[in-house]
């Protein structure tokens, strides 16, 4: 038994060297080969926010700024700001993507602050006590998976983007809350 535990922690020692080592090779490999590319972009969609008792849709812009980390790998910040009410996302990404002439799709994840999750409380009163306890405090950070099938560049670093899907969860109360994000267009301009 005592052995057992012995060789365990010398594989995990050996792995905790080996694993830091290969990513700063590999981080160090990436931005030595390439510029650092920013991405500056604006975008219209709407969220959705569904719960046991509560739904809840709203469209908004959105303004993000990327920065590429290596060769088909790219960090975004952003935040998005609703119409009625004007609520904010602030966000943060990491998309890993493709290039196929033109077409450069992407995949993600996504994790941020969201303060627009507001509960119509008007329409049937039907257990609505029970409906408020339940969607009352949903919290406030969420992760989300991020999904950009229609990606396209175009001359002199402009692109355009349709169709984007984030759809994830709050971590409080980890799955009580589905949230779904659509970005219908986005507009893009790398510098």
């Amino acid at each position: 038994m005592f052995d057992l535990l012995i060789n365990r922690h010398f594989r995990i020692s050996r792995l905790s060297f080996w694993i830091p080592l290969f990513l700063t090779t590999w981080f160090q490999s990436g931005i030595a080969q390439q510029t650092h590319v920013w991405e500056l972009s604006a975008a219209y969609g709407a969220l959705a926010y569904q719960s046991s008792y509560g739904f809840q849709t709203a469209t908004g812009m959105e303004a993000t700024l990327g920065w590429s980390l290596k060769e088909n790998f790219r960090a975004d910040a952003g935040v998005r700001l609703g119409f009625n009410p004007a609520l904010p996302d602030v966000y943060l990404r990491l998309v890993a993507g493709q290039k196929f002439g033109i077409w450069q799709p992407g995949i993600g994840l996504e994790s941020g602050y969201s303060n627009r999750v507001t509960w119509d409380t008007n329409g049937t009163l039907l257990l609505q006590e029970t409906r408020d306890a339940l969607t009352e405090d949903v919290g406030y950070a969420y992760i989300a998976s991020h999904a950009e099938p229609l990606v396209f560049a175009w001359p002199n670093g402009w692109g355009v983007s349709a169709f984007e899907i984030n759809f994830g969860t709050h971590f409080k109360h980890f799955g009580q809350t589905l949230r779904l994000q659509a970005t219908f267009l986005r507009l893009r301009k790398t510098f």
